[in-house]
């Protein structure tokens, strides 16, 4: 009878481990990761919206769904802050693509970034544009999950450098204002001129681009173009002296005033972006 018992105890003791062990697997199984579906997104006017989406690479790179949900509500966000009427913005479609980076390098200290993935949203949406009318537009983020956190790697990373590709820089200069709710994206031309998109919204002829060097000079361009609701604006080339003194000095600032305006701080790793811009003409 001691014998007996002596073996239902040790095959319990057995049977315990078996599902301790069994249960601790279960809990590193990555969960599973839906490529596509349907999720519920706050439109402008903060009413819940149903919106399909799919991704390319998630269920490979991702171990967990709720980093899916984390990031369409970030670049939801970003699309309607960059609207002329936020509150007419109607999500249709989003669509992910997951790359996995094992080359980005900081910019400080100069070693590879581990377990960073690179995520591009394509994002689908209707809103109002600057003249009122109901459009479909398309905007596409770029974001970076580090440990599957998402995380502002853009400003950290040491960028490729500048260099003309058919005529046409490699690379604008996006720019975000202190508070986040602006933005403007810079696009200068093998001619020297360069081209302002900002959420300012309607521009007119006489608009003021202002860059703050890192001495506290300031260099001042004046927009040439006509009236236009699409926040687009045209600046001519810098005079020579303005060139002399960007090249001698990095930028701290950059800012677009017309009626309204606001300014931009430059992320350490694009202050000299003006720079090598002026060593390519």
């Amino acid at each position: 009878m001691k014998k007996r018992f002596t073996y239902v105890l040790f095959t319990a003791i057995q049977l315990s481990f078996l599902m301790a062990c069994s249960g601790s697997s279960n809990g590193t199984i990555k969960e599973k990761i839906e490529d596509s579906g349907i999720i519920l997104v706050e439109n402008g006017l903060g009413k819940k919206d149903s919106v399909s989406y799919d991704c390319i690479g998630c269920s490979n790179l991702l171990k967990k769904q709720q980093t899916i949900d984390q990031l369409i509500e970030k670049a939801s966000k970003e699309t309607k802050t960059g609207l002329n009427y936020p509150l007419s913005f109607k999500p249709k479609s989003i669509h992910l693509t997951m790359i996995k980076e094992d080359s980005l390098i900081s910019f400080d200290t100069k070693k590879r970034l581990k377990n960073v993935i690179q995520v591009i949203v394509e994002y689908n949406y209707i809103a109002k544009n600057g003249y009122g009318n109901e459009l479909e537009g398309d905007n596409v983020q770029t974001f970076y999950l580090q440990d599957e956190k998402i995380k502002n790697l853009s400003e950290s990373i040491q960028l490729e450098p500048l260099s003309l590709i058919d005529g046409s820089i490699n690379r604008s200069l996006d720019l975000v204002s202190h508070n986040g709710n602006e933005s403007m994206s810079l696009l200068p031309t093998k001619d020297g001129s360069i081209i302002v998109m900002s959420s300012i919204g309607c521009v007119d002829e006489g608009t003021w681009l202002i860059f703050e060097l890192e001495n506290g000079e300031e260099i001042k361009l004046v927009s040439w173009n006509d009236f236009n609701c699409e926040g687009k604006s045209y600046f001519k080339a810098f005079s020579s002296s303005q060139k002399e003194k960007l090249l001698a000095k990095r930028l701290k600032s950059i800012g677009i005033f017309d009626d309204k305006g606001f300014l931009c701080p430059l992320p350490k790793n694009q202050t000299d972006y003006f720079q090598q811009y002026l060593k390519l003409l």
